[in-house]
């Protein structure tokens, strides 16, 4: 298409980012020379976050921001929606803040151009051509949505509804998007409480992939460079011999969180673009803040001279880098009640300890606010509980998807 405008705008919430967004904002850029592109939010704790919008954007447009084509914007909103003379005077001022804090402007000609899929467009340009003193075009861009049937709150509300998934165009949402919604079905809880194996049944009933625990593979590492703390007598209750005590400083279980939370979101990455709704995940980085109480704070553990700002940053870490990519996430936290502590050479705890676990757990889960169910059902020596605690799990986790879809 023949390029018609010298410098176009968009304003819009873009909460989230969705294909009819990109639509508007290509259909601008292949008649503008240039672009300026303002998301607004109104409260910076929403969901996906502003810092994650423009991160999205930023990625899906690179190409037209090196080339100088494009600029993006993120402002603050706390203005009548339906005022529409108020956004042409916040349009105007915003585009002559961005020029002000621009090294350069070449291109950025005049406004000539404001590109909507609403019906306020009309009045919101011929305010802009009043207060601008020039013509302001309007551009309608698919405003009964036709072209692409979506819109912010089916995302926001209903994130895994079919539409949003299926592999037949339009697409609707972009991967990186879709990344966000994955439902991430995390296993927390106590030593040999089976968590590992509902996740493995979970990923095969779900038909889809599991993220191991990272921590485990770092446990394995120490025993066997033999950064030992401590080698415990037979325990007669277990039946066998306790494991090891590794080693543990307070800056492991950082590395260890750091590690878990990349390893997620591949698999999460991977999800989305293979339209897998649902990934399993056996522990996360939340449960890794819990585990570090456990062997460094009391009553369990012992702390070292990092200990009181490791814990920061892991919380640090949950709450600004973990649970901002995670759109939706379930705990499952299959109970040891019942359940004897089978020895894998990594295990240290004892019964005392699994039931301190659990039970915190829970209460972290609960003090949080998460979304979370408790898997209680006794296993029997011939293992008959087992089936019980994942016909729980997976109806957990089909009600949380039945919840996200309708």
């Amino acid at each position: 298409m023949e390029t018609m405008y010298t410098r176009g705008c968009i304003i819009g919430k873009l909460f989230p980012p969705h294909a009819g967004h990109l639509h508007l904002i290509r259909t601008a850029l292949a008649q503008c020379k240039t672009l300026d592109l303002f998301f607004t939010y109104t409260d910076p704790s929403e969901r996906p976050p502003p810092h994650l919008r423009l991160e999205w954007l930023s990625s899906i447009f690179a190409p037209e921001l090196a080339a100088g084509r494009l600029r993006l914007g993120c402002k603050h909103d706390t203005y009548d929606q339906d005022d529409s003379q108020l956004w042409a005077q916040l349009a105007l001022d915003w585009l002559r803040e961005v020029d002000d804090a621009s090294k350069t402007n070449e291109g950025y000609g005049p406004l000539d151009a404001v590109f909507t899929s609403e019906a306020y467009g009309d009045p919101y340009s011929r305010y802009l051509t009043t207060l601008s003193g020039r013509k302001v075009h309007h551009v309608s861009v698919d405003r009964n949505r036709v072209t692409y049937p979506v819109s912010g709150t089916l995302v926001r509300t209903r994130p895994l509804h079919p539409s949003l998934w299926r592999a037949d165009p339009p697409d609707l949402l972009d991967v990186r998007v879709r990344t966000y919604y994955v439902l991430r079905v995390v296993l927390v809880g106590a030593e040999s409480a089976g968590k590992t194996t509902l996740a493995q049944a979970l990923a095969r009933r779900f038909e889809t992939d599991w993220v191991p625990e990272a921590g485990r593979d770092v446990t394995q590492e120490k025993l066997d460079q033999g950064d030992i703390a401590s080698v415990p007598v037979q325990d007669t209750d277990v039946g066998a011999a306790a494991a090891p005590t590794a080693a543990w400083r307070s800056a492991d279980f950082l590395d260890i969180a750091r590690l878990q939370s990349l390893a997620e979101e591949a698999a999460a990455v991977k999800a989305a673009t293979n339209r897998r709704q649902v990934l399993i995940c056996d522990t996360d980085a939340l449960a890794t803040v819990v585990w570090h109480e456990r062997y460094m704070m009391a009553p369990h553990g012992t702390p070292d001279v990092d200990t009181p700002a490791i814990a920061q940053e892991l919380e640090a870490h949950v709450n600004d880098e973990l649970n901002s990519r995670r759109g939706n996430v379930l705990y499952v936290v299959p109970s040891p009640e019942g359940v004897p502590l089978v020895q894998d050479g990594t295990r240290d705890g004892d019964d005392a300890v699994r039931e301190w676990m659990h039970a915190r757990f829970m209460a972290v889960l609960a003090q949080r606010g998460e979304r979370y169910v408790e898997i209680v059902a006794p296993v029997s020596d011939g293992g008959g509980g087992w089936g019980v605690r994942e016909a729980l799990a997976v109806s957990a986790v089909e009600a949380e998807v039945e919840r996200l879809s309708n």
